[in-house]
């Protein structure tokens, strides 16, 4: 495989392994600070009713939650026997699993997405850990920790931020695993699997991995690995079936559910108003100086990329194409957050003035938390 700088280390085992060796908890303080202050953040009008911004989902997901039971397991219901198929129940199941014994709450759903979205910032920082550097990690889980989408939704009770936590493990997972053909991809088998289970998104994923291999040259070593086929098939194994029970007991029913979200949005934007729009709104749902440094991140990437930076292209690519396809909703965005993140992270770190450094992480993390604050009181309304 084609090694990049700083990209992975090996020990004499051949297991790959973060760059940063790990004296004491001294280095975990950072992130551990950034949880908390990415928790406050996220706890702004926090029991508050149910209303205002992606109301709609949070009543949604909060509903099939106070349905669930042990009958309904394979019928994930809204109420009056309507079945909800668009996103598979693993979040309301989990909500309702964590309020057992009582009625599932919007407190409890809420801080069921919290969890999910501060696990996001520590998988984004893992991973930066693991391709990079200890400081490109921290600055990009800083990013994902302050971003006005990762906030307001992390606050709101939906799939979103679960199932890209599982994702992004699940890419960490695929590249630990990769390193070595000893090294079990269970791990990846299993959080994709997950992922898929919280919302269909996840699998885009999927392709961005096999692109990246193309890119790698190890594609055909890929396709052959038999790892690689028995995770993927034992991992999505529970999401398939899921969606065949349903397929095959009402077709036309389950087609008409499965593909009513994302699916009726509109194609690729076919002006340049329409992609100005976009833009526009990309440059919010991040916030200024955080879409700037992303954006700034992503082209500076095809620089000589290694092949951890190939990998992030990949998946930042994969869910924009994603997004500008299926643009129905501005919180799609958040696919690419973690992945360029990691990419602005990369950039912020090879800057070799440590005061510019510390003033551009300063302003990045001070334009995101402004907004998400912005954002988190006034959607609420």
């Amino acid at each position: 495989m084609k090694r990049g700088r700083k990209a992975f280390r090996k020990t004499d085992d051949h297991r790959a392994v973060p760059t940063l060796s790990r004296p004491g908890l001294l280095p975990y303080l950072p992130i551990a600070a950034l949880l908390v202050f990415g928790f406050l953040l996220r706890t702004i009008s926090l029991d508050s009713d149910v209303g205002g911004f992606l109301a709609w989902n949070e009543a949604n997901y909060l509903l099939i939650a106070r349905n669930a039971s042990f009958r309904t397991i394979l019928f994930p219901t809204l109420g009056g026997g309507l079945l909800f198929l668009e996103t598979p129940p693993l979040v309301p199941y989990l909500i309702a699993l964590v309020s057992w014994g009582s009625q599932p709450s919007v407190l409890v759903g809420r801080l069921v997405s919290i969890s999910f979205s501060l696990a996001l910032v520590l998988a984004t920082w893992r991973l930066g850990r693991l391709l990079f550097s200890a400081r490109a990690a921290l600055v990009a889980a800083a990013i994902t920790a302050v971003a006005p989408v990762a906030v307001v939704v992390g606050a709101n009770i939906q799939t979103d931020s679960a199932y890209l936590a599982l994702t992004v493990l699940a890419i960490e997972c695929y590249a630990r695993a990769r390193q070595s053909e000893n090294e079990s991809m269970a791990p990846f088998g299993v959080a994709i699997g997950l992922a898929s289970l919280a919302k269909l998104f996840a699998l885009v994923a999927l392709p961005a991995l096999l692109v990246w291999e193309l890119l790698e040259g190890s594609a055909l070593k890929a396709v052959r690995d038999g790892r690689r086929w028995k995770a993927l098939v034992a991992g999505l194994a529970p999401f398939a079936a899921f969606y065949a029970f349903h397929v095959l007991r009402a077709p036309s029913n389950a087609r008409t559910m499965i593909l009513g979200g994302a699916a009726v949005a509109t194609t690729f934007p076919r002006s340049v108003d329409a992609l100005s729009a976009l833009g526009v709104e990309a440059f919010w749902v991040f916030s200024p100086l955080v879409a700037l440094a992303l954006g700034a991140a992503f082209f500076a990437a095809f620089l000589r990329p290694s092949p951890g930076e190939r990998l992030l292209l990949c998946l930042t690519s994969a869910y924009g194409v994603f997004y500008l396809f299926f643009h129905k909703h501005s919180y799609y965005l958040l696919a690419i957050l973690p992945f360029a993140a990691i990419l602005a992270g990369r950039l912020v770190d090879g800057i070799r003035s440590s005061l510019l450094r510390r003033l551009s992480i300063g302003a990045v993390v001070a334009s995101g938390a402004f907004v998400s604050v912005i954002d988190v009181t006034g959607m609420k309304l």
